[in-house]
């Protein structure tokens, strides 16, 4: 997803009464992707970029063993 997109996402919730700040527009970006039928881990990673999902799982599954 190129900057392009995510400041038109950004522009859509800020005209909705949402602070758009970085995170939000991550948010609706990768939501948006699961609305139009992707998958979760596929909506991440279009958004985030390719591996991010894995990423993310592995160092969350860590972070809750460590605990």
């Amino acid at each position: 997803m190129n900057n392009n997109q995510l400041n038109t996402i950004a522009s859509i919730l800020s005209s909705n009464g949402v602070n758009a700040t970085k995170g939000s527009t991550l948010c609706a970006a990768i939501l948006a992707g699961v609305h139009a039928g992707a998958d979760i881990e596929v909506a991440f990673d279009h958004v985030i970029g390719k591996g991010a999902y894995q990423k993310f799982a592995a160092d969350l599954y860590e972070t809750l063993r460590s605990r």
